[in-house]
């Protein structure tokens, strides 16, 4: 993916049948959102309690030179660990 000239690494997770973005990447890279056409609840970003996906983002990416597509990602609010 890159913003503004310049690449960023990104998490592709093939497990999922989401397109998600964290709320905090859409702030930090000033994407535009747009309300979500069918706003619905979540539970496995928090345990503890659901979370309501009101928002989407289109983002647009690449793969390598050639490959360049978008999608709609769903903004959710969470935070990625890395383990090593």
């Amino acid at each position: 993916m890159e913003h503004n000239g310049r690449a960023l690494n990104v998490i592709i997770d093939n497990g999922s049948g989401m397109n998600v973005i964290a709320k905090a990447a859409i702030e930090r890279l000033g994407l535009k959102t747009e309300k979500h056409p069918t706003p619905y609840r979540i539970s496995w970003v928090n345990e503890a309690n659901s979370v309501l996906v009101e928002q989407r983002c289109l983002v647009k990416f690449s793969l390598g030179k050639k490959y360049v597509d978008k999608a709609w990602c769903d903004v959710i609010p969470m935070t990625v660990v890395i383990c090593y």
